[in-house]
C-alpha cells in the first residue's frame, strides 16, 4: 500500500494538464464513435498493419466533433481538425499546418458524391496524417488508437503476438508500416 501511494505522484506526472483533454476526448470517442465490436470483427483474420488501417479508418471525425465536441475543443489537437472541416466546407484556407493532407481533402472535396469524398480520403489522404507532415492529426489518432487499444487489448490479438510494448509504442510501429505500405 506504502509503495501505491508513493507511486501515485508518478503517475500523475505523465499525464500532464496539457494531455489530459486529448485524453478526455480519446475516452468519449471510444465510448460514442467507435463500434469496437465491430471493428475488432474486422480485423480478426488481418495482419497487424491491415487491423491499424480498419482501425483509425473508423475513426469518424464528425462523430467525434459532434459527439464530443466539449472535449474537441479543449483537444489543440482535435481543436484543429474542427478548423480545418470549418475551411473546407467554406471553400477557404485555414492556415496550412497539415498542407499535403489539406491539399489532398481539397481535391478529394471536388467530387460531389460524399461517398465518393469519403473513399478519396480514406484511400488517398490518410496517409498524411501519419507521415509525418500533420502532427496535430497523428496526436489525436494516437490517442484514439491507444485507448481503443488499451481498452480491447489489441496486444493480446494474435496478429500482434511478435509485439513487446505499450499501446502507444504499438501505434508508432504500426503508423510506420502502415506509410511504408501504403508509399509502395
Amino acid at each position: 500500500m506504502f509503495l501505491l501511494l508513493l507511486t501515485l505522484p508518478l503517475l500523475n506526472a505523465v499525464v500532464s494538464p496539457v494531455d489530459k483533454p486529448c485524453i478526455d476526448l480519446a475516452a468519449c470517442a471510444t465510448k460514442h464513435c467507435l463500434n469496437k465490436r465491430s471493428i475488432m470483427k474486422r480485423i480478426e483474420n488481418s495482419t497487424s498493419v491491415d487491423s491499424f488501417e480498419k482501425i483509425v479508418t473508423s475513426f469518424d471525425m464528425i462523430c467525434i466533433t459532434t459527439k464530443c465536441t466539449a472535449q474537441c475543443t479543449l483537444c489543440k489537437s482535435c481543436h484543429y481538425a474542427i478548423e480545418q472541416m470549418t475551411a473546407f466546407v467554406s471553400g477557404s484556407s485555414n492556415g496550412g499546418m497539415c498542407p499535403k493532407l489539406e491539399g489532398c481533402i481539397t481535391n478529394c472535396i471536388k467530387g460531389e458524391d460524399i461517398k465518393k469524398i469519403l473513399k478519396c480520403v480514406n484511400d488517398q489522404c490518410n496517409i498524411h496524417c501519419y507521415d509525418g507532415n500533420c502532427d496535430p492529426c497523428k496526436l489525436m489518432s494516437k490517442k484514439i488508437f491507444s485507448r481503443f487499444c488499451r481498452e480491447m487489448d489489441l496486444v493480446a490479438q494474435p496478429q500482434f503476438a511478435n509485439f513487446q510494448g505499450s499501446c502507444p509504442a504499438l501505434f508508432d510501429k504500426l503508423s510506420d508500416e502502415f506509410v511504408a505500405k501504403k508509399k509502395h
